[in-house]
């Protein structure tokens, strides 16, 4: 719906970050976590280096070509990696809605916060629930940063995006403020990327 509303190029994961978390290199020992806010996730636990080998190869690899093909050879006007998040965390509600996470390239986030926060429908925060500053987070940091594509991480509170109508709203609202933020219009901004 967001990538339809701004002409956007979508490149969308088909495994959940349980089975590989695309934000993170393979050698972080995140990338295939034993446990979630304190749930045991039992098909992580024990993996074997054939098995690690098996899920780089058919979930991160089509990605990552994918994206390469898209950033580098554009290149792309702007890069966003999309993604939901828990209302609750270690038993405490979070009461960022909508965060934006960003380091080094100020050409889009802080632009990006700001119209999010000028809407006035969310409680949007500034790299939040996360801090990409104190991460290595693999995907923008290869994929933006490194080739100088302005990017940045949008997490979006999933209580917000439960049914078809909330995911309509929000993904209005992502759209308005991100074709502000570039300073593009819907007909001409064919070279954005979201995954």
């Amino acid at each position: 719906m967001l990538a339809r509303n701004i002409g956007a190029t979508a490149i969308i994961a088909n495994y959940s970050r349980l089975f590989l978390d695309y934000n993170r290199g393979r050698s972080d020992p995140g990338c295939w976590r034993m446990e979630m806010g304190g749930i045991p996730i039992p098909g992580n636990l024990d993996l074997t280096a054939a098995e690690i080998e098996l899920r780089e190869t058919i979930a991160r690899a089509p990605v990552e070509k994918t994206v390469a093909n898209w950033t580098e050879q554009g290149p792309a006007r702007a890069v966003i990696s999309i993604h939901s998040f828990s209302p609750y965390w270690n038993n405490a509600r979070r009461e960022c809605e909508v965060g934006v996470m960003w380091r080094d390239d100020a050409r889009l986030a802080p632009r990006l916060i700001e119209e999010l926060s000028k809407q006035g429908e969310y409680v949007v925060r500034d790299n939040e629930p996360y801090d990409f500053r104190t991460s290595d987070w693999f995907t923008l940091q290869r994929h933006g940063l490194e080739i100088g594509v302005p990017c940045a991480y949008v997490e979006v509170r999933n209580d917000l995006i439960n049914t078809f109508a909330s995911r309509r709203k929000m993904a209005e609202a992502l759209s308005q403020a991100i074709l502000v933020s570039c300073g593009y219009t819907a007909a001409d901004n064919s070279s954005f990327i979201a995954f």
